[in-house]
């Protein structure tokens, strides 16, 4: 890991050199459960995730979960009496927790982006939260585990196609899950959530009363507030998406709806369109005051920790692909007649298409910075590029594509390469594989341009339900 971060940054091939020997060294110390070994099995599947490989480092991740849970470091060390004789200090208590709180948060993590994530329940009632130390270990670990949580929550939900068009609207899940986004989102401090006025755009008001909020915190935690904040939009967005694309389904006309039916699929574009707008804002704040004029408003002691490599992260990128999502299909796929039941809308689409250029530009920067080519990325890079294309065409006065799930024309499936670390897709000596690329949510059934399409185990029955239901 350390090869990997170094600065200036070593060749790829000694970071591969020393991750091929810390592998052989892990797994001949597999027999031997120990706190240490967990830790090596944790940051060689990070290693692996750094490179876009995530199936690659599963398995060790896997591996350090079992090995978690027969070491029973999923109870607080201070309620553990097998540990007295050992008399731990303070520090080593809280690495047993720090281990624990890593291994929880990346867990959640792949359950809130990839089908194939390890499929182990962590209760976190048994163990304390760890304790921030500055520059050591982040203080809202517990918050973004948590909003990672519920995005993981509504993934499984909307894993499975619904049965009809009524279970979109009103089903007992979707009711249930409503109620559990509100009830997370409730428990977030108040001071954590950086809310401005308007959706649309920051006042000058907002940028100060968010530099103020963000001054009163660890400085280290900045970007935490940014992805949480991101997090909690985008689950909004997710959770409404089914109902989002209802307004692009020909017989489901407002004025022909009854009145409980047409307040939800608007209340839904309003609650999509608002979070949208309102996580693109927020991305645009974060970089405005790391390298724009916002800059000259921060404290020159402060300026250390609000640079923009912070915010160019792999987990913004997740939450801002479901902004692009929504801000497609109601620029391109949502009728007319629905437009105007949206309490919120959009007021400049040229401008907006401005803004979600940018947005393409910043994954662009994401994934030079993260080096993880042809990784976790890629797929995201290149359905938000051919929507911000669809759009562009559309306001060039070309049109839209017609909303379609039998596409006679050929496809193109985007899905995530898998080869072996260190190698290139040139000098594989095997078949590459391609799965189901990392996201909150694929597509749900739709296509972008007129045949690009989200590889996914639920894709197909969510094209088949959209064809049967169009």
């Amino acid at each position: 890991m350390a090869a990997y971060t170094a600065v200036p940054p070593l060749p790829k091939h000694v970071a591969f050199t020393y991750y091929k020997r810390a592998r052989k060294a892990v797994l001949q110390a597999i027999d031997k459960p120990s706190l240490q070994t967990v830790q090596a099995f944790y940051f060689i599947n990070l290693f692996a995730q750094w490179n876009g490989q995530p199936s690659i480092g599963r398995p060790f991740f896997k591996s350090a979960l079992d090995m978690l849970l027969l070491l029973q470091l999923d109870i607080d060390p201070d309620d553990s009496p097998w540990l007295y004789p050992l008399k731990l200090t303070d520090r080593q208590k809280e690495e047993r927790r720090r281990v624990f709180w890593c291994c929880y948060w990346f867990l959640t993590l792949e359950q809130a982006t990839t089908s194939d994530a390890v499929q182990i329940q962590l209760s976190t009632n048994r163990i304390r939260p760890p304790r921030p130390i500055e520059g050591v270990f982040k203080g809202f670990i517990l918050q973004t585990c948590e909003s990672q949580s519920l995005i993981a929550e509504i993934r499984r939900h909307h894993s499975k196609a619904p049965k009809s068009l009524v279970d979109i609207l009103g089903s007992e899940s979707i009711i249930t899950l409503n109620s559990r986004l509100i009830q997370v989102h409730q428990q977030f401090p108040a001071e954590y959530l950086l809310i401005a006025e308007n959706a649309e755009n920051l006042s000058t008001l907002d940028y100060s009363r968010f530099l103020g909020q963000l001054s009163s915190i660890l400085k280290t935690d900045v970007a935490y507030i940014c992805t949480l904040n991101l997090n909690i939009l985008a689950s909004v967005c997710m959770l409404h998406r089914p109902k989002l694309y209802l307004s692009a389904v020909k017989h489901l006309d407002p004025e022909k709806l009854n009145d409980e039916a047409r307040v939800l699929i608007s209340s839904a574009l309003s609650h999509s369109i608002d979070s949208a707008h309102r996580a693109l804002c927020l991305l645009g704040f974060y970089l405005d005051v790391m390298e724009g004029s916002a800059r000259e408003r921060l404290p020159v002691d402060q300026r250390l920790y609000f640079s923009s490599q912070i915010v160019l992260t792999q987990l913004n990128v997740y939450p801002i692909f479901e902004v692009m999502i929504v801000f497609w299909f109601f620029v391109c796929r949502t009728r007319p007649c629905w437009r105007r039941y949206s309490a919120v809308g959009i007021s400049n689409v040229p401008l907006l298409l401005e803004r979600l250029v940018g947005l393409v530009s910043f994954v662009k920067r994401v994934f030079a910075a993260e080096k993880n080519t042809p990784g976790t990325m890629e797929p995201i890079l290149k359905c938000m590029e051919a929507m911000v294309a669809e759009m562009s065409n559309l306001v060039a006065g070309q049109g839209a594509t017609e909303f379609s799930s039998n596409n006679d024309v050929a496809d193109l499936e985007l899905g995530m390469k898998v080869m072996a670390l260190g190698e290139q897709e040139e000098d594989s000596a095997v078949p590459i594989i391609t799965q189901e690329p990392c996201a909150f949510l694929g597509l749900l059934g739709m296509e972008v341009a007129g045949g690009i399409r989200w590889k996914g185990r639920s894709e197909e029955a969510w094209r088949l339900f959209w064809k049967l239901n169009s």
